[in-house]
């Protein structure tokens, strides 16, 4: 290294562990920008054309770093290398855990002009274990980003801000003086005291924000503590963090989300109305609550938890009567992922896989509500096939099986994984558990499965169209699935497979994503 004396690390890039790659294309000679976060302390701007260069700085280069005023006094351990890292069988006494930075997802809001470049863009940066904070960055201009907002503890209606978990999610609301406002909305957090076995009393995260998307200013939130008020729902039963995005709903169809629904660490699954005009009017239901056998769960127990965002297929019958959200989600402590067999252990939870039918489609009227995991409530559908009757249906994982993404619904199939704890085959063999992919009809319960190559916790699988440009310069849109793993046997399942799934249903279907100009 530099004067012989300074060892340089193999590496100067840390690790880039639940920060996904944010692409934006600006479709124009801004060209295309990656951004990302990674646990040396630096979020990233990268360029991400193939070949073009954006003023110095070649294809794949990085444009600028960013390190946050809040984390200025972890780096200098990443230089030390001191204090030693915790792990679980660590005996240094001295030892703490690893220092996380921006290491959440990023969430995006892009607002385009009449030829489809792009007339805005703003990113927002949220922490994971690296902090209970956000920030929002202007990107319109790539090369020259500015901070917009930050959102903390200390800002009025953020007092119960969790470690930022959730990404912001960008829609625009039903409510008539909101169709024209983008807002961001994301789960409050994950709460620390999570990380114990059996968990301890939770403090934060506890609520879902809506937030104006380019002002940063609280729209409205559901929380157990604040005083209802017109920006804020008193939900007392909302006692558990919620980390996990926020899945919409546009039931009527006419461009503007009118529901959410999101799952909590107790186990429940919750329902939001934001349709009606005036945010005071907005209503908060618990559809389901599935953390324990019984709906409640015992002083000293770890309940069933929902990391990830559920999947949510509208079903619209031809009457009035037979219509409803299928909603669909699996169970599973991801922080917990070791195997234990001590009293508490989430290794010990019977997690499964939920589909919950909720029957109050008209939008602002609740017709499911906790719904538990009684015989006379939901179908155990783990070896037989679902009837359609009650209000859905479950199916058992293996011991110390959980589910470890979101689940996605495609062709009338629910695609998700899960990840199973198990001895390692020699001492000097890496112990990432058995993996495996599912296919569930979220109308019948049947299941597929495959074991995925090299275990660990599978991504959240992703799907859609993609233009391809033929050798004889005509073009085709073709189907991608990845991570549903369905084509494919033994050794080689992939988790970043394409596998397009068959279409299941021959009905009529319509789009569920667009970009709004």
């Amino acid at each position: 290294g530099p004067g012989g004396t300074v060892t340089i690390r193999p590496s100067i890039h840390g690790d880039v562990l639940h920060s996904r790659p944010l692409v934006i294309n600006y479709g124009d000679s801004r060209g295309i920008v990656v951004f990302y976060g990674s646990n040396d302390g630096v979020y990233r701007a990268v360029n991400g054309n193939q070949t073009a260069a954006m003023g110095s700085i070649p294809a794949g280069g990085e444009m600028w770093g960013l390190i946050l005023p809040e984390h200025y006094s972890e780096i200098n351990r990443l230089r030390l290398n001191s204090p030693e890292l915790k792990f679980p069988s660590t005996t240094v006494t001295t030892a703490l855990p690893k220092n996380y930075f921006v290491d959440g997802a990023t969430g995006a809001y892009q607002k385009l002009k009449a030829d489809g470049t792009i007339d805005k863009a703003i990113i927002y940066l949220t922490m994971r274990r690296g902090g209970r904070f956000m920030y929002a960055v202007d990107v319109t201009t790539p090369t020259n980003p500015t901070v917009l907002w930050r959102i903390d503890t200390t800002v009025t209606g953020f007092e119960e801000l969790g470690q930022t978990w959730s990404r912001p999610r960008v829609t625009l609301l039903q409510s008539s003086p909101l169709q024209s406002t983008p807002v961001i909305v994301f789960g409050g957090g994950y709460d620390g005291a999570e990380d114990s076995e059996p968990p301890a009393t939770g403090t934060m995260g506890r609520g879902i924000y809506v937030v104006n998307a380019e002002t940063g200013a609280l729209i409205w939130s559901a929380t157990p503590t604040c005083t209802t008020s017109d920006t804020c729902l008193n939900v007392p039963g909302m006692t558990y963090a919620i980390p996990s995005d926020i899945a919409f709903v546009d039931r009527d169809v006419n461009g503007y989300t009118d529901k959410f629904y999101f799952g909590d660490m107790g186990g429940n699954i919750w329902r939001a109305d934001v349709a009606a005009a005036a945010t005071a009017s907005w209503k908060v239901s618990k559809l389901a609550a599935l953390g324990c056998n019984t709906g409640t769960c015992a002083s000293g127990t770890t309940p069933r938890k929902f990391f990830f965002p559920p999947s949510v297929l509208t079903i619209k019958a031809s009457g009035a009567s037979g219509s409803f959200d299928a909603v669909s989600l699996a169970s599973g402590d991801r922080e917990h992922p070791l195997k234990s067999t001590a009293t508490g252990s989430s290794y010990n939870v019977n997690d499964r896989f939920f589909m919950i039918m909720d029957t109050g489609t008209q939008v602002g009227v609740t017709a499911t509500v906790n719904v538990t995991p009684a015989a006379d409530k939901l179908v155990n559908a783990t070896s037989t096939e679902y009837d359609g009757t009650l209000n859905g249906f479950y199916i058992n994982f293996a011991t110390g099986e959980k589910g470890v993404n979101a689940p996605l619904a495609v062709n009338g199939l629910v695609f998700f994984a899960t990840n199973r704890p198990t001895d390692p085959s020699s001492s000097c063999a890496a112990n990432l558990g058995e993996a495996k992919a599912y296919a569930v009809s979220p109308f019948l319960a049947t299941t597929n499965s495959n074991i995925l190559a090299g275990g660990g916790l599978a991504p959240s699988p992703v799907s859609g169209l993609i233009s391809i440009t033929n050798p004889d310069g005509s073009t085709s849109e073709e189907k991608f699935c990845i991570g549903c793993a369905m084509d494919c046997t033994g050794s080689s399942c992939s988790a970043l497979e394409n596998s397009p799934p068959p279409v299941a249903i021959p009905k009529n279907m319509r789009r569920t994503y667009w970009y709004r100009k």
